[in-house]
């Protein structure tokens, strides 16, 4: 979650844009693949992905789905761990090798030039950032000794199997969602709305084996028209960083910081 620390939890960071629809994006999209490979992402990969919609019922009382393919492209570093993802009305940058939010914000934002100088893809309507943190106990630790009491849930004193936390909170920026999700046994993962494609995780967050951790998840973004200039955009998302970092350094203990440290 910060620099400052050597032994940083985050193992995957999302900054992202939405903006209204572009129908030609896929037109523009070898443009916007040639000018971000000359800028470190050479690796092009593209998805379609299906959602279903249940239209009015039928002569014979069946409801017909409604198949909508959507496309979305990838445009990643050679080492995998840092990329775009564009759809028709997005855009992310993802990391798993987050550092500063500084570059971090930074290169959404020269991608964000790219497709507004290719696409013009006019005001942005949406900015987001998402945090995902990795806690993980050494030996002879517990999870209990990285966690606020208040989200670690009550103690019934029988074997637990796992659990999850949840708030959302109204800010000055728009609204931030926090989670928390326990295991005493798995290998590290992703919540099951979010699952990237195209990265690949650090070496040290790889589990050789199913162990005991818990993930922060949080979530913050404004949700409003904004202007196409990405000094605008860079200065929100670090407006939004400011509140997701206090949660964070709520939730974790001040033993878990100074074994960060």
């Amino acid at each position: 979650m910060s620099a400052t620390l050597a032994n940083a939890p985050v193992y995957y960071a999302l900054a992202q844009v939405r903006f209204n629809p572009v129908a030609l994006m896929e037109k523009f999209s070898s443009e916007i693949q040639d000018r971000l490979r000359r800028s470190g992402f050479p690796i092009f990969e593209m998805e379609k992905s299906q959602s279903f919609e249940f239209t009015d019922l039928n002569l014979s009382g069946e409801a017909k789905p409604k198949i909508t393919e959507t496309p979305n492209w990838f445009f990643t570093s050679a080492d995998r761990l840092s990329g775009y993802v564009l759809g028709t009305d997005f855009l992310t940058f993802q990391a798993t090798d987050y550092c500063d939010h500084e570059a971090f914000f930074a290169s959404l934002c020269a991608g964000l030039d790219v497709v507004n100088e290719v696409a013009s893809i006019g005001d942005i309507s949406r900015i987001g950032i998402r945090y995902l943190d990795a806690i993980v106990p050494g030996e002879g630790e517990s999870l209990n000794q990285y966690l606020h009491p208040q989200v670690q849930g009550v103690d019934f004193g029988l074997p637990w199997i796992g659990g999850a936390w949840e708030a959302g909170f109204k800010t000055e920026q728009g609204v931030m969602v926090s989670k928390i999700y326990k295991t005493p046994q798995a290998l590290l993962g992703f919540p099951v709305d979010l699952q990237p494609r195209s990265v690949v995780l650090k070496k040290k967050f790889v589990f050789s084996e199913p162990k005991e951790h818990a993930v922060i998840d949080i979530d913050h973004f404004i949700q409003e028209p904004t202007p196409m200039v990405s000094s605008v955009v860079y200065e929100k998302l670090v407006a939004l960083r400011g509140p997701l970092r206090q949660c964070f350094r709520t939730i974790a203990t001040e033993y878990a910081f100074s074994r960060w440290s």
